[in-house]
């Protein structure tokens, strides 16, 4: 199922996903029990935060390390999301290497606004947790609106305009 959904979200082809699924890491991050948890950026101390964010604020990624906007703050700054993303990708690469990600050692990020006293807006620091999802959550992203659609259609924007990326 998750290969399906993969396939039809992305747009892969039966080629494509079959090329994944010949790779070490692909199976390795698809495993099922990975579908029960999510990325959890808290904001652990906000200093000035021009996007309104507050102590224990929350943003959400889905096992896959994509934003899931239904549960983060109204407003979603690219500044936090800049330094968020790397630390999602070392997860990722750790559970494609059958490691645990909730066992890196880099666990608190910094927001790249340096902060107000510094010459810029405001500053977050947060903490990237990777844990198991409520199962109303899981029942939700799983099933719900985020991947019910993905079961039988396949998305007609995903590929965009050059499928084979970009060129090297």
């Amino acid at each position: 199922m998750f290969w399906r959904i993969l396939r039809n979200r992305a747009g892969y082809t039966d080629k494509e996903i079959n090329k994944l699924l010949e790779t070490k890491w692909a199976p390795r991050v698809a495993e099922i029990t990975k579908s029960f948890y999510w990325f959890r950026v808290e904001m652990v101390k906000t200093n000035r935060c021009t996007a309104g964010w507050k102590q224990g604020d929350c943003l959400y990624f889905d096992p896959l390390g994509m934003l899931m906007k239904r549960k983060c703050p109204k407003t979603i700054c690219p500044h936090a999301i800049a330094t968020i993303s790397p630390v999602i990708y070392a997860c990722l690469d750790r559970m494609g290497r059958g490691a645990d990600p909730s066992q890196m050692q880099v666990e608190y990020v910094s927001c790249t606004d340096p902060g107000f006293d510094h010459k810029g807006m405001g500053n977050n620091l947060m903490k990237v947790i990777y844990e198991r999802m409520p199962l109303a959550e899981y029942l939700l992203t799983a099933s719900g609106q985020t991947m019910t659609s993905h079961v039988l259609f396949r998305s007609s924007s995903a590929r965009g305009p050059n499928p084979g990326g970009i060129e090297s």
